[in-house]
């Protein structure tokens, strides 16, 4: 994979390359696979592979106006970007809204459970004087990243217990 450092903080981001036809992927044998995913599941996997991911959820409760979460999500995502995280999903049900991030995948920057708890902490500290109620999730540990799906619809994917251990 293509890399170019960034000189002012040291991370590394992916070079833009031309877009290639995804429709004709064909699904990468994965050897542990079987220890984790049903024979079903396991011909949709496109490519991917199991590395040493960080996952970090956040439940928002309290005050949820429009303001505060639109504030909410442009500072958290700023900070996970900041140290190399990947922003999955912002979901809301009748419980609250739930972030999900990962650290570690689809690029590892080093030091994943380091980044992670910076992140929380800061997206913490941030948010006390506010009538946002926060609850944090964060586990590390081995997860199958890759993409997953038909040929009309992928997305990129991280599964694996110490996901569902954070959620």
């Amino acid at each position: 994979i293509p890399f170019e450092t960034l000189s002012e903080n040291g991370y590394f981001r992916l070079k833009p390359q031309a877009p290639h036809d995804t429709t004709k992927a064909k699904p990468i044998p994965t050897p542990n696979a079987p220890l984790f995913y049903p024979e079903f599941l396991r011909g949709r996997f496109h490519s991917g592979e199991f590395r040493a991911v960080t996952s970090l959820f956040i439940s928002v409760q309290g005050d949820t106006n429009t303001i505060a979460l639109d504030h909410f999500l442009v500072f958290s995502c700023a900070e996970i970007e900041r140290r190399g995280g990947y922003f999955k999903e912002l979901d809301f049900t009748d419980k609250g809204g739930l972030l999900v991030a990962f650290f570690g995948a689809p690029v590892n920057m080093g030091d994943s459970h380091k980044a992670a708890i910076d992140s929380a902490f800061l997206i913490r500290d941030h948010f006390a004087p506010s009538n946002l109620l926060l609850r944090f999730g964060i586990a590390s540990g081995p997860a199958f990243c890759g993409t997953a799906g038909n040929d009309f619809r992928r997305q990129y994917i991280v599964a694996g217990r110490s996901i569902n251990l954070a959620a």
